[in-house]
Parts: structure tokens; sequence; C-alpha cells
């Protein structure tokens, strides 16, 4: 057999490749397609057929494949309530290049999908997913209802490929399609994380995202964002952190013990510098202890592992979308109805007056920060 290609020659040509896509899908071919990582090679789970030949090329007769999504609601079909680590996790990192293996509780979501293809999909009561970074494969993935399986577009024992010319050269005469978008900009293959249902995660392959980016983003983390991250936020860090502990029952400093972690950082400020002496007056008149702060910017690896970004103007909702547009559903103004207003070169009753619009904006959403 012939393989096609189809070349992707811009933004303009994506509707028409990822229709060609779900096509070879629902029809049972094999569709090469890219992720950030590597180029993939595809199959409907629902399709016999396809699920055969997808077998014989990997020469993988019994091990399930990764079930590849196009968009995150799309977990709801296979696990109903994921831990919330992975939650918080999926959240931060898809799209991206993380396979997440999740446990299924001995069945899928979907009750169409039992007992069969949950055979496919799921091994010893878990089932492995992942959301790739790339438009065409989205686009594609997103586009078809039954479950769709991946795996990396080489031969077993094979270098997968980061163009669709190694797809090619590999595959060429084996798979129906194969969809060029250049090269993987990755180039690596995706981390593979198990979460646990009764809580923990373990790395059985670290790839593109590191263990320690895992740690981090898997932690509930609240960020306070202000301008220079010398007054208005670090003062919202505070108090932020003396009455979480107050209804979690410990310390402020025992919160990351607790898995919690409360921090500020600011979009335009350096780092290194200490809060305003009117700030922590202000903040230690509410209990709150600032003293040993230093400021920090808000770059995107900050935002995005955050659960709650809480901002304190307008202005500053629309930098920090800009900065890490992923995590724009999480980018809210701490202060729904207005503005906290910059403080600095103020007296400290200006900035008690900052502090006491923090301080209800605060204690308004402590309940909700404990269901983060």
């Amino acid at each position: 057999m012939d393989t096609r290609r189809y070349r992707l020659t811009g933004p303009d040509s994506l509707a028409a490749a990822a229709a060609e896509g779900v096509k070879v899908l629902r029809e049972g071919g094999l569709l090469a397609f890219p992720t950030e990582t590597v180029y993939g090679v595809a199959a409907c789970a629902t399709n016999a057929g396809a699920m055969e030949r997808l077998r014989a090329l990997k020469d993988r007769p019994a091990r399930p494949f990764t079930v590849h999504l196009g968009r995150i609601e799309q977990v709801a079909a296979f696990v109903a309530a994921p831990p919330a680590e992975a939650r918080r996790v999926m959240k931060k990192a898809w799209p991206g290049p993380l396979t997440v293996v999740l446990p299924t509780g001995g069945r899928l979501a979907t009750e169409a999908w039992n007992p069969s293809p949950a055979d496919q999909l799921c091994y010893e009561d878990t089932i492995g997913l992942r959301l790739p970074d790339d438009a065409a494969a989205q686009a594609i993935l997103g586009a078809i209802d039954p479950p769709v399986v991946a795996a990396s577009a080489n031969l077993a024992g094979g270098e997968p490929p980061t163009t669709a010319d190694g797809v090619l050269e590999a595959l060429g005469g084996r798979i129906d399609l194969v969809i060029d978008a250049g090269p993987c900009p990755v180039g690596r293959p995706s981390t593979i994380v198990r979460f646990q249902a009764s809580g923990g995660l373990e790395v059985l392959r670290e790839g593109a995202v590191s263990a320690r980016a895992l740690e981090v983003m898997s932690r509930r983390q609240i960020l306070f964002i202000c301008t220079g991250n010398t007054c208005r936020s670090p003062m919202a860090e505070g108090l932020a952190r003396r009455l979480l502990a107050e209804r979690l029952g410990c310390l402020p400093g025992e919160l990351p013990l607790r898995g919690w972690y409360v921090i500020s950082a600011g979009t335009m400020g350096g780092a290194g510098l200490p809060p305003t002496e009117q700030a922590v007056a202000a903040a230690a008149e509410r209990g709150a202890d600032i003293s040993g702060h230093c400021s920090w910017p808000a770059t995107a690896d900050v935002i995005r592992g955050s659960d709650l970004i809480l901002c304190m103007t307008e202005a500053h909702r629309r930098q920090i979308i800009q900065i890490a547009p992923a995590a724009a559903d999480r980018v809210e103004r701490l202060d729904p109805d207005r503005d906290i207003a910059d403080p600095v070169g103020g007296s400290l009753e200006v900035y008690r007056r900052a502090i006491a619009q923090i301080a209800r904006a605060v204690e308004a959403r402590l309940d909700g920060f404990l269901t983060l």
C-alpha cells in the first residue's frame, strides 16, 4: 500500500488536514500525526482491525497503548474522578509532553466502553492518557468520539521520529496517512507519571517534564500578583497564609507539610527586593509576618505551576494571561469588584486601607481555597 502524505502549509490547511486524519481513523486506518515530542501512529480503539494492525506494527500483542486526547474535558469519558493530585497536574501541564496513568477502579466512566474497548485501553485497572501540545493533533483528536490510541511512529526498537520523513522511512507502506507539520519542537519522549487512588505519584519515565516539575505541579499553590512584589502581593500572601493555617489548625510555617504553598510575585519587579516598611508594619498589625519576604518576578513557570492566580488589578490580570495564556482560566482579580490601589509611597494609613481591602477579599475566598 502507498502511504499518503498531507503537508500542513499553514493555519488555513489545518481543518482540511484534521478532516483527512479523522476520516482515516473512522475507516479503520492507521494515521501518523505530529505531537510536540515525536510523531505518533494512531488507531481507533473500537476498530478491531485497526488495533490488530497497530499491534502488529509495534510488536505489542497485549500491552495497552496510551489514549490520546484533543481536550482536557475528554478525561471524564475515561475516569470519572481522578485523584486530586492528578487533576492539579493535568490542569497545569496539559497540553504538554506528559502521559498520565490514572486508576480506573476496574471500569471506564463511559459505560458503553465496558468491558470492551476497556480491555484494549486498560492495564491492571489503570489507563494512560495524553493531551499533546500540537494544533494538528488536537484538531484530529478533538473531532472524533471513539477513543484513539497512539504510540511513537516507529517499528519496535526503532528511534521515535521527529519528522514526517522519519515516519515514512520507518513506516512507509505500512500506514495509511501521515500529517506532515514539520519537525517536532521538543524532540524527546513525554514523561510518564502514575497516580495512586490513595494519593501519591510515581514517575515511570522521566522525559520532557522533570520529576521536580511534577512535584511542584502536584501541590496546591496560590499565587498573588502585584507590580513590584514589595507591598500588595506580599501582604496578601502573608494574610492568606495566616488565615489558611488557622482554618487548617496549623502554623503558617507548617502549610507545606499539609501540601499548601502560598506565594507572591510581581509583573515588573526584580528578584530579591525586601517589602516596604509600611507593608511589613500593616501586615504585622493583622498578625502576618512578611519581614523575611524577597520579591520575585512572575514567570510563566511560576504562573503555570499555580492552581489559582489572584491579581491586585485588572491590568495585572491581563498581563499574567499574556505571560501564560494556558493558565487564563485560573487568573482572577483578588477583589472581583474593584482594583486594589498601589499604596507604594503612601503613609502607613494608606497601607492600612489597602490591607483592609485585601483582607476582606482573602477572607471571602477562604472556602474556595480549600477546594483546590
